[in-house]
C-alpha cells in the first residue's frame, strides 16, 4: 500500500494495488472525504 500526500491541496491519497482512497484535510483540520473506489492514476 502506498501512502501520498498532496501539500498544496493538504490530499492523502492510500493507493492499493486495486483501489484508492482519498481524503482531505479541511480549513478546521478535519479530515473530508473525497474518493474511494477504483485505483486512479496520479
Amino acid at each position: 500500500m502506498a501512502i501520498i500526500y498532496e501539500e498544496s491541496g493538504r490530499v492523502f491519497t492510500l493507493q492499493t494495488s486495486t483501489s484508492s482512497y482519498q481524503m482531505k484535510a479541511g480549513e478546521h483540520d478535519v479530515l473530508l472525504h473525497l474518493y474511494y473506489g477504483e485505483k486512479i492514476e496520479l
